[in-house]
Formats: structure tokens, sequence, C-alpha cells
């Protein structure tokens, strides 16, 4: 997911999806929270500072990707979607040694 801060978040949405419909889901910060995306519990008071006004969720295998100064190195791995890829994680379990 990338979430974005605005001034004008109806117009950042249609913005994005009128250019890029096909390639992401736009959903304003305060729906997602509230279809759990977000999952459940106790919202922290600066929660939605930090989320911005809209997220986006990349469809299929798209991902965005934007560099600060433009120097930077592209990630060889991005994550962002709900494909099943996505959401199923290996997990690598160590025990720990007792004295």
């Amino acid at each position: 997911m990338m979430y974005f801060h605005s001034h004008n978040p109806e117009e950042l949405k249609r913005y994005l999806e009128s250019h890029y419909p096909e390639k992401g889901l736009y959903i304003f910060s305060k729906e997602a929270f509230e279809i759990g995306l977000f999952g459940k519990g106790e919202v922290h008071p600066r929660f939605f500072d930090r989320i911005g006004d809209l997220v986006l969720i990349t469809k299929k295998d798209f991902s965005f990707n934007y560099k600060y100064t433009g120097k930077e190195e592209s990630l060889k791995g991005r994550h962002g979607s709900l494909t099943e890829i996505e959401l199923l994680i290996p997990i690598i379990a160590i025990r720990g040694l007792r004295d």
C-alpha cells in the first residue's frame, strides 16, 4: 500500500482513477479503516496523520515507485497488493536455546 497526503484528496482520487485505473484501488483512508483494512483494535491518536488521506492498493503485480532525489536505487522487491502471493508469507521459527 502507499499512502497519500493531499490538500484535495477527492481531486487526487479522481486523477489517479482516471490515469491509472487498471493499476490500483484508491480508497479514502477513513473508508479503508472502516472496512477493516488496518485490522481491529484501538486507534492511535496520530493514526490518520500517518496514513494520510488516500490509500493505494495495487492490483495484480503492479507497483508504484518514486524517488525523493532521483539518485536512489530502485528496490528489487516490492509489495503492496492484496494478491494471494502477497498475503501468504512463509514463517521461519527458531526455538531458543536454554542455559
